[in-house]
């Protein structure tokens, strides 16, 4: 398997660990790139979600930190606009006291509500 191809293959998995694939549509994918099914089935395992062992809770501290710059964040504002293959999206927010601009560009999966947070984050810095 060259690395593109584990690549793909990941990102397929990882896809369906995230809701975006049904596990028939994963193995099909992984199928056309020439993963086995007993293959397919354990990446599409490995990269689901690690559940802590039985009995063992995460402390109190770990569940309840929010992430770094949530309580000085600002709201966001969706917006959009005409772009060149039809209709772009995304988030904006003014500082009180703007000292520069930031442009945050979400990753391959698409603008969700975490990206959205970084910029109202990075505001409120």
């Amino acid at each position: 398997m060259t690395p593109l191809q584990r690549y793909i293959a990941e990102e397929i998995a990882t896809d369906h660990v995230d809701g975006l694939l049904s596990r028939r549509e994963a193995l099909r994918r992984l199928a056309l790139l020439g993963v086995g099914t007993a293959a397919a089935a354990a990446l599409i395992a490995a990269c689901g979600d690690r559940t802590s062992a039985p009995g063992a809770s995460p402390s109190a501290s770990a569940t309840d930190t929010p992430p770094p710059g949530m309580q000085s964040a600002l709201s966001t504002t969706p917006t959009a606009w005409a772009g060149p293959r039809g209709e772009l999206q995304g988030a904006w927010v003014a500082a009180p006291s703007p000292r520069g601009a930031v442009l945050v560009i979400h990753e391959n999966k698409g603008l969700n509500d975490w990206v959205r947070s970084v910029a109202g984050r990075l505001a409120g810095a």
